[in-house]
């Protein structure tokens, strides 16, 4: 293969490798941040993308969001797919005293 044709490749899949879903709640947001890591296998076909909220901010959810982060899509490039790694962020509620 080319040195061309490896640094299109290898540009074309640099762009197909950013990815976030958002979801906000509208209840205020206090500065505490839950982090979880969610693995993917194939493609994104198999897995568990089950994430308990509750445990993760029992006073509620303002927001979460989950990033392919660098590493991530690191991971899920030299792997050629086989591994799915996605990072989960929990933004709990204000709880007003």
């Amino acid at each position: 293969m080319s040195s061309r044709r490896l640094a299109a490749a290898v540009f074309a899949l640099s762009l197909a490798g950013c990815q976030t879903i958002r979801y906000q709640t509208g209840r205020p947001a206090a500065p505490t941040y839950v982090t979880q890591d969610v693995h993917f296998f194939l493609w994104g076909l198999v897995g568990d993308p089950v994430v308990d909220l509750d445990a993760a901010c029992p006073q509620g959810v303002a927001a979460w969001r989950s990033d392919a982060k660098v590493a991530d899509w690191f991971l899920d490039v030299i792997t050629l797919g086989i591994y799915n790694p996605r990072t989960i962020t929990i933004q709990c509620v204000e709880v007003k005293k």
